[in-house]
């Protein structure tokens, strides 16, 4: 009987540590408004659109068409914004708005992104992103363009497999 709950919590205890190490599954952002005109931030959601953003000051809406979408926070301050569903495009060729506000990528999350064309086009105050890019991204054109605070070490730890361009 020992040996049974023994296993019963090996198993249990196992389980939650690869939970545990998975993450949330979401992509998270952090955004100072601090840093330019304005408490709104943009989100460039696009492609196979299916996901629900938590602004992270109580908010929550969900989004199912490629656009821009964009949030008004009531103060300045530093917000993180977790989007959790599936999205197959996160960046637009055509630029967005408030790009500079965001500072940090803390995870990628679970998402099904392919496509980072444009991700953090003029993110000039991005310094950190995750060490692991998603395994099912293929696309990585111009996704840091004008991002001028950058620490790019974090990107010599990407598994570019299956990146085409």
């Amino acid at each position: 009987m020992k040996k049974i709950i023994l296993s019963i919590i090996a198993v249990t205890l196992f389980c939650f540590l690869s939970m545990a190490q998975k993450g949330t599954g979401k992509m998270v952002m952090q955004f100072n408004t601090e840093l330019s005109d304005g408490t709104t931030i943009t989100l460039p959601l696009r492609g196979t659109v299916n996901v629900q953003v938590e602004w992270g000051d109580g908010n929550v809406e969900t989004f199912t068409t490629s656009e821009n979408a964009s949030h008004t926070y009531d103060e300045e301050g530093t917000y993180y914004v977790q989007i959790s569903g599936s999205l197959t495009t996160f960046g637009a060729s055509e630029g967005y708005d408030n790009a500079d506000k965001l500072v940090r990528v803390t995870d990628f999350g679970d998402l099904g992104i392919t496509n980072f064309n444009y991700a953090f086009d003029k993110a000039i105050n991005l310094i950190e992103v995750p060490n692991t890019l998603p395994s099912t991204v293929t696309n990585l054109s111009r996704m840091f363009r004008e991002c001028s605070s950058l620490n790019c070490e974090n990107l010599l730890s990407w598994d570019l497999t299956n990146v085409t361009r």
